[in-house]
């Protein structure tokens, strides 16, 4: 099975976050790490439920990196740094909108 590198860039989208969050630990495929990196003016993982779910994906043997980094306002900067930052080396890897909720075999 390979692997996948999901890399979410997000910023001031904790509600929205929560909702992708969970719909990534109901998926049907488990091969897969985490590349995020943070825009936010206040770091998500601060928030309680952010930290408890990336926790949880740690604990169900996902890798994850998290990154805080000040704001760029230039998408296609900002999604370089998660190509920059994926130190897993999977052979593919998904984008996803912080504001998107995945069907359970989105990643099928």
């Amino acid at each position: 099975m390979n692997r996948l590198s999901l890399q979410i860039l997000i910023c001031n989208r904790v509600g929205e976050v929560d909702v992708l969050f969970s719909s990534l630990l109901s998926q049907t495929y488990k091969e897969w790490d985490l590349i995020l990196i943070d825009e936010s003016t206040t770091p998500a993982i601060r928030h309680k439920h952010i930290n408890d779910l990336i926790t949880r994906m740690k604990c169900e043997g996902h890798g994850v990196i998290y990154r805080h980094v000040k704001p760029l306002h230039n998408i296609g900067k900002s999604r370089n740094i998660c190509f920059e930052n994926d130190e897993f080396k999977n052979n593919l890897c998904v984008r996803i909108d912080d504001d998107s909720y995945c069907d359970p075999q989105y990643l099928e």
